[in-house]
């Protein structure tokens, strides 16, 4: 097994750890996942305006399970086929998901998308790899963008929104804080919080500038940390990231490896 994946071009092995990171975090994701389907299985909802393949849950059901089918062929047999096709699967789940009527406000849909874009180019173009590494860093530096827009907003600056996010659900170090702290001081944290959390994703949206294995494993860390201060309610978008920079830096490792 170890053979048949440093045999591998330096861009497949990274796709091998991106699909091993995918299956893992869908089995740790169940709770979040299984949820949703099941809903949809039980309240069924109409809407005019999408059409019948996008409100059925056979289809949500059917576009998560290829993608953790595919991540399971292609973590046990991994070749260029099995790869491909893994690639295309978090692709197409991710762009369901974006569209489907059980995705709707689910981080996971647009967060596989982007995922799958990076997987099918890396997965076609694993001849030539020098972009790949970096290419996957653009991707991780637009996910930081995002939500650094998004929360340019008084709610999330002042810090009220942070509140009503992680504390009011309590949950990873929050409630820890909230229980260990002086009466009042974690409220005074999340108005540091808020400035400090959009002021720092700004400054990682920038992460692409950085050598690659720096980047890849600050970004790494940066995840990591917000699934341990979360708690488990982030691990359906947290898993995924960590997977996809951790599948970077081994692209960037193997490129280095292969180059000396």
């Amino acid at each position: 097994m170890k053979e048949r994946i440093l045999a591998l071009p330096a861009v497949l092995q990274g796709l091998w750890v991106l699909a091993v990171g995918m299956a893992l975090s869908i089995g740790l994701s169940t709770q979040i996942i299984l949820p949703r389907i099941v809903v949809c299985f039980q309240h069924p909802v109409h809407d005019p305006w999408l059409p019948a393949v996008l409100q059925t849950p056979v289809t949500f059901a059917g576009a998560l399970g290829s993608v953790l089918l595919s991540a399971l062929v292609a973590a046990i047999r991994p070749t260029v086929t099995t790869l491909r096709v893994f690639a295309w699967a978090l692709l197409l789940g991710g762009a369901t998901s974006l569209v489907h009527q059980a995705g709707m406000g689910w981080a996971g849909g647009i967060l596989w998308f982007w995922l799958g874009v990076w997987a099918v180019w890396a997965a076609h173009v694993h001849r030539c790899p020098e972009r790949a590494p970096f290419f996957g860093l653009l991707v991780i530096g637009g996910i930081f963008a995002y939500p650094a827009l998004g929360k340019l907003t008084p709610g999330f600056w002042t810090g009220e929104l942070y509140w009503q996010m992680h504390w009011s659900y309590g949950g990873g170090v929050h409630t820890w804080l909230e229980e260990n702290l002086p009466a009042g001081m974690h409220h005074d944290l999340v108005r540091v919080y808020g400035p400090f959390s959009i002021l720092t994703e700004a400054v990682l949206s920038l992460v692409w500038l950085l050598p690659m294995r720096v980047g890849y494993g600050l970004s790494v860390v940066v995840f990591l940390g917000i699934l341990l201060t979360a708690g488990p309610r982030f691990t359906d978008a947290m898993t995924p990231l960590i997977a996809f920079a951790f599948a970077g830096w081994w692209t960037a490792e193997a490129r280095m490896r292969s180059a000396s």
